[in-house]
């Protein structure tokens, strides 16, 4: 098992496979994203999230290589753990899959032994290599090795604040790990409208539910200013790679046009278009999205709504309207200035964006 697996390693350093990566800012679509690739043929995509970098970072640190038993500490500790889209799937949504984690974990210790040494790159591959091998016994076909890393959350927009205010957070481009690890990788990452992906946020973080909690709110946020700043720098500043690159996909593309998205997507990745690429599912199962009670499962134009003024005049004050102005025309979406509404006067200065 240990040579096939550098040989597998092998076939990613020579450019044989490719490493597509998927990131976001939260509320933009990526899980979507992900589910219309997971079942393709060519496709080695574990179907959960894993924030590898960011738990490398406040785990382990600026350490590249660790021993086994604390590779093995770092799964125990890390998003590693979180099963997500593995219930409520198929057709009557009573159906669920099993990432044994528990086996990759001891087949990990068996391929590396008990003194052995991992590097950051050879632990996240060694989980891809052995849920695949478990699954599908050959991994011959799967020249795309997919992985969701979601939001690099520490990558904070600091210059989005707004009037002149001074966060004292640190600025970290966790993707900068990711690209030392794989320089040629391809970085796939989901956006969608700002004021609509605001919006999306506030109402799950206000559902009548549950008890509205502001450091969710905050955090959700802060989420979605940092990530999409961070696609605005790494798309200006990518050019200088001469393989991989960073490619935005739009929410609304995927709804809107779908088949025309995914032809774009099916020439990045270097796969041929399969049937199962227009369909939500994780393993094969049909996925139905974030809310368990949504009677569509897939792309569909209804997901596109117009923005509701009124709600994002009521929820946002003009610091924050400011942030999203100016990712908005940033990112080639319309911008919609608070002038244009007549509640702007009244809007809530509930949050830290003043």
């Amino acid at each position: 098992m240990k040579n096939d697996f550098l040989r597998f390693i092998d076939s990613i350093d020579l450019g044989d496979r490719k490493i597509v990566v998927l990131v976001t800012s939260g509320r933009n679509g990526s899980n979507l994203l992900q589910s219309l690739v997971d079942s393709h043929s060519s496709v080695l995509m574990m179907p959960t999230l894993f924030w590898f970098y960011t738990d490398w970072r406040r785990l382990i640190g600026a350490t590249q290589k660790i021993s086994v038993n604390e590779g093995l500490n770092f799964l125990r500790k890390s998003s590693f753990k979180m099963d997500w889209y593995t219930s409520g799937l198929g057709s009557d949504r009573n159906s669920s899959i099993f990432i044994d984690r528990a086996r990759i974990k001891n087949l990990i210790l068996e391929l590396v032994g008990a003194d052995g040494y991992v590097t950051r790159k050879e632990l996240l591959m060694m989980l891809h290599y052995l849920y695949g091998i478990e699954k599908y016994n050959c991994l011959d076909a799967r020249r795309v090795v997919f992985f969701h890393h979601h939001f690099p959350f520490s990558s904070m927009a600091r210059n989005y604040f707004g009037n002149g205010i001074k966060v004292n957070i640190p600025v970290v481009d966790e993707l900068s790990d990711l690209i030392e690890d794989f320089p040629t990788s391809y970085i796939l990452h989901s956006i969608r409208n700002p004021y609509t992906a605001y919006l999306s946020g506030f109402d799950a973080d206000h559902d009548f539910k549950k008890l509205f909690d502001i450091r969710q709110h905050f955090f959700q946020t802060l989420g979605l200013l940092s990530g999409l700043d961070l696609a605005v720098k790494r798309v200006a500043s990518d050019v200088s790679r001469e393989k991989g690159g960073y490619y935005l996909v739009k929410y609304e593309d995927l709804h809107i046009k779908p088949f025309e998205t995914l032809q774009r997507l099916i020439l990045i990745l270097g796969i041929k278009y399969e049937e199962i690429l227009m369909k939500s599912t994780f393993e094969g199962k049909q996925w139905w999205g974030n809310n368990p009670a949504k009677p569509y499962s897939g792309t569909s134009p209804i997901f596109v709504k117009d923005i509701d003024v009124k709600k994002l005049a009521r929820s946002v004050t003009s610091g924050l309207w400011d942030c999203l102005d100016k990712l908005a025309g940033d990112l080639g979406y319309k911008v919609i200035t608070r002038h244009q509404h007549p509640l702007r006067k009244n809007r809530s200065n509930l949050f830290f964006f003043i």
